[in-house]
């Protein structure tokens, strides 16, 4: 106890601020279960609890989620220490886990039964209540996009009449904050910046519930200035590039398109590699000024890498020469 503590317990008098630490250093320790204390006229007493080794860990009542995943998740092992907080964080991911597959109204509790002198069997009683499931998906204002089109953009799913005890997400708040923060990028990623996306779960009936999406769409972005601060227009494949991104645009109407950026970056880098330029590549800054985006393209130098070889192995078969002709590196 005093290797516990780095307290002389055997002095003859102590503060109430040393008592106060011994006790914490005791009931910090994995050897100690539960500590208690009591004063009388001229004496501290201080009764420990001594930990005991878990024999076996059981659940009860989990018809829903079996033991081995349960096993998997929890802290507390057979033939280890029991320890009161392991015992509170396997609680917590218990509930965790029924929580994620929409047992919202789950209730976990932990007891003991002596196995032996120094040993006891950690029970884990288990209430799931009913699982809760999303029945229907709305959206409200979204005047650009269908409420089936975002629907296919999210995770969640409602369930269907037709299969009715087999599909449906379950009521689980970090999906539906995932699935806001997707719709809010795709969004985005259309030139609408000024978006905001919100959720709010009703109840429909009896752990049945409604998942409604609220979306303020916010103006779309078109794009207005386009400049190059590159060294590429002279290349003869750049003139031709441009021309294409150009018109893709004004098909658009100029508006914002952050895949139609990505795949022109793509192609004018692997243009530049195509024609061995190694020593920088097309990068794109944004500005948004009034509702409109500048877009300016610019190099960016890198350190190209020397290939010194290449080693074949295991070719017992194919020479060599065969297989360097079809390798594109040398």
């Amino acid at each position: 106890l005093s290797s516990i503590t780095n307290f002389d317990l055997h002095q003859s008098n102590f503060s109430l601020n040393e008592i106060s630490n011994i006790i914490h250093s005791l009931y910090n320790s994995d050897l100690i279960y539960d500590v208690s204390y009591k004063e009388n006229e001229d004496r501290y007493i201080i009764e420990i609890k001594e930990n005991k080794f878990i024999n076996k860990v059981f659940f009860n009542n989990n018809n829903w989620i079996q033991d081995k995943l349960l096993f998997e998740i929890i802290n507390s092992q057979n033939n280890q220490l029991i320890s009161k907080n392991k015992i509170s964080n396997d609680i917590r991911l218990i509930k965790s886990i029924y929580k994620s597959k929409g047992f919202n109204f789950i209730s976990v509790t932990a007891k003991t039964e002596y196995f032996s002198k120094d040993k006891v069997n950690l029970i884990y009683d288990i209430y799931e209540g009913q699982q809760s499931k999303i029945n229907l998906i709305k959206f409200y204002g979204n005047q650009s996009f269908s409420d089936r089109y975002l629907s296919s953009k999210i995770t969640s799913r409602q369930l269907n009449f037709y299969n009715f005890f087999k599909s449906g997400s379950n009521i689980n708040a970090e999906v539906f904050e995932f699935d806001a923060n997707k719709i809010k990028k795709f969004y985005r990623d259309l030139g609408y910046f000024d978006v905001d996306v919100s959720y709010v779960l009703e109840s429909n009936n009896l752990n049945l519930f409604s998942l409604n999406f609220y979306i303020n769409e916010g103006k779309q972005y078109k794009i207005n200035n386009i400049n190059y601060d590159i060294n590429i227009q002279n290349l003869g494949f750049f003139e031709d590039l441009e021309k294409d991104f150009y018109q893709r645009l004004k098909k658009n109407d100029f508006k914002y398109d952050s895949e139609t950026l990505k795949i022109y970056l793509e192609t004018i880098n692997q243009s530049l590699l195509d024609n061995n330029i190694f020593t920088y590549y097309v990068d794109l800054k944004t500005s948004i000024n009034d509702s409109f985006v500048d877009l300016v393209f610019i190099e960016t130098p890198q350190e190209p890498l020397i290939l010194n070889k290449i080693d074949i192995y295991g070719n017992s078969i194919t020479k060599d020469k065969t297989i360097r002709s079809k390798i594109l590196l040398e």
